[in-house]
């Protein structure tokens, strides 16, 4: 039921399926923990990118963990598996890093996932462009959350360029991931022009405005890919009213 509800974008229904699927597994290895155990971890690997893409990270994480302390061994004769659940626990333990603000860990997960990836793609050329992604987007918003703007946004340029190429994904899938890259590059423009209008003592200086204008370019661009995006709209209204001057430069709104 998880999995088809993942599939169908039903996501408060599939991280209920999920959770409870990770009980059932829990429940059965404390009473049997030799039953079906190879299966049992099979499923659970195959459990942890599906929390992961649903933004259940910590339950994703304490997947990988159970599988990689116990269970390790089912790739060990496949090097392109277990190079490819290493990528995926490093990722998502410096996941977990960052939603607990930990940047310094997490920065050191993602360098170590980025080795195994590269290992992915020496195997699999071609084949892991949705992990690039993934791991592309995360690191941009450990900088982004850190403050390193520039960064932030070389990486998030560095996903669009990606998402534009990808063909992997059916066109629902392929709009929502174009949505979400000009929203979050508009956020880092919004960030970087509200950080160079304090730099300049609040003046309204033109590389201040320009940030808007771009900010305002990419919130319309994801708009385009989907037309009732709350957030980007009303991101969208507010660069407008900024750069008519009705209202004055702001830093990132809370909750946004």
């Amino acid at each position: 039921m998880g999995r088809i509800q993942y599939k169908l974008f039903e996501k408060p229904e599939g991280i209920f399926h999920l959770r409870k699927s990770y009980e059932l597994f829990e429940y059965l290895g404390s009473q049997s923990p030799n039953v079906h155990f190879t299966e049992r971890m099979r499923s659970l690997y195959n459990m942890a990118p599906l929390c992961a893409d649903l933004s259940q990270y910590l339950l994703a994480d304490s997947i990988y963990r159970e599988v990689d302390a116990t269970a390790a061994w089912l790739f060990e004769s496949n090097e392109s598996q277990q190079t490819e659940f290493m990528f995926n626990t490093l990722r998502l333990r410096g996941l977990s890093a960052y939603f607990t603000g930990n940047h310094v860990e997490a920065h050191q997960y993602f360098r170590q996932a980025e080795e195994r990836l590269n290992k992915m793609e020496t195997m699999a050329p071609g084949k892991n462009l949705e992990a690039h992604e993934n791991l592309n987007f995360n690191i941009a918003s450990v900088y982004y959350q850190q403050g390193n703007l520039e960064k932030a946004l070389e990486y998030n340029t560095r996903v669009l360029n990606m998402v534009l190429k990808d063909t992997e994904h059916d066109e629902k899938r392929h709009n929502s991931d174009l949505t979400y890259c000009y929203k979050y590059i508009g956020n880092t423009h919004f960030a970087i022009a509200y950080k160079k209008y304090l730099d300049s003592k609040k003046k309204k200086t033109k590389e201040v405005m320009n940030h808007y204008i771009v900010a305002r370019e990419n919130y319309y661009k994801a708009l385009k890919f989907t037309p009732r995006e709350a957030e980007s709209q009303a991101k969208f209204n507010l660069c407008t009213l900024i750069i008519q001057g009705m209202e004055k430069p702001m830093k990132m709104p809370k909750g946004f």
